[in-house]
């Protein structure tokens, strides 16, 4: 029973504005009109998860001792007899700032898709005209050296307070800012987590004997992936 006044998540919105249009034949608000929205929520959330799982097992080979930390925390926090939750995100720190890490340093969408100014705006001391077109560059912001330091580095502690609890940097954008940021930013989010950290807890990832060290260097494209490379699973 969907309560007006308290929507659950996006579809109880979706449903509600139905309900309140009464399904006309010009309204936007259908059900087709929401199997579709759900369709790119979860095709685009499925490509920037599987690609943005690639790059966490490509950092955790090239730095074995991060990927023995993550699993020190989920062995300590979680232990082995069952699976991670989304409630414990708050209890694994360490885990949280290694996936913000992995996506600082390697964003799957290294610029926004193009927007408009709908009216004269001026912004940072630019004048920016109406109608005018720009893309922001995520990548930029994600490694602008003034405000990171050493934004070339891995180092999954930036994201760890003197407490050692993870915050998010404001500058971590990777799924944009203001009200047109990504839709699926929860739904990737999730899933990331979930799925990342039930291979971690399951098992080590390392460079098969004899292969090259793999390159950090992303595939191009309006997202990203990393370049091919072979990984040695074994159970732990």
């Amino acid at each position: 029973m969907l309560e007006e006044n308290n929507p659950r998540d996006f579809m109880d919105i979706f449903l509600l504005q139905m309900e309140a249009e009464n399904v006309g034949e010009h309204s936007t608000f259908t059900e087709e009109g929401l199997i579709i929205l759900c369709l790119d929520l979860f095709s685009a959330g499925a490509e920037s998860v599987a690609n943005s799982l690639g790059f966490c097992l490509l950092y955790m080979v090239l730095h074995p001792r991060v990927q023995e930390a993550v699993q020190k925390e989920l062995d300590t926090v979680i232990g082995r007899s069952r699976r991670p939750s989304s409630e414990d995100r708050v209890r694994l720190p360490y885990v949280e700032a290694t996936i913000a890490e992995i996506s600082r340093i390697n964003p799957i969408a290294p610029i926004t898709v193009p927007h408009t100014a709908i009216k004269d705006t001026e912004l940072g001391g630019y004048n920016i005209k109406k109608n005018t077109t720009f893309i922001v560059s995520i990548w930029g912001v994600l490694n602008d050296r003034e405000h990171w330091g050493d934004p070339e580095a891995f180092r999954p502690e930036r994201f760890l307070d003197a407490d050692g609890k993870f915050f998010k940097d404001e500058w971590l954008i990777q799924f944009g800012a203001g009200k047109r940021v990504c839709l699926g930013e929860i739904l990737a989010r999730s899933i990331l987590f979930l799925t990342f950290c039930t291979l971690m807890q399951e098992f080590k990832f390392t460079i098969p004997e004899g292969d090259p060290c793999p390159s950090t260097e992303a595939l191009p494209g309006f997202t990203t992936a990393p370049a091919p490379f072979r990984v040695e699973v074994t159970e732990r």
